[in-house]
């Protein structure tokens, strides 16, 4: 399968608003792989979306914790994509 993008139309303020493409990408081997700037690091969400447009990506972990550690496993993942985050967004601020 190839990258495909989907369309979203909603009425509510949200995560996805201010663009209608988003190009959503799966860390699998029968898809496409994540976007460049993704790609360039050594890092593999299991789910990227993005917009070119608008310039954001939202990444995914798929996470399943036993229910007593969560928060400990949810401060693992946030933490293991800081640094990219970080780049992205400092990336970001450059093209504007």
């Amino acid at each position: 399968m190839a990258r495909g993008s989907i369309t979203i139309n909603t009425h509510r303020k949200g995560l996805l608003d201010g663009c209608d493409v988003w190009v959503v990408s799966i860390d699998l081997p029968e898809w496409e792989r994540h976007p460049d700037v993704i790609r360039k690091t050594a890092l593999r969400p299991d789910i990227v979306i993005h917009s070119a447009s608008t310039q954001q990506i939202i990444m995914v972990e798929l996470i399943v914790p036993y229910k007593s550690r969560m928060e400990e496993a949810h401060a693992f993942k946030k933490g293991k994509y800081l640094d990219l985050t970080k780049e992205l967004k400092r990336m970001a601020t450059k093209l504007r």
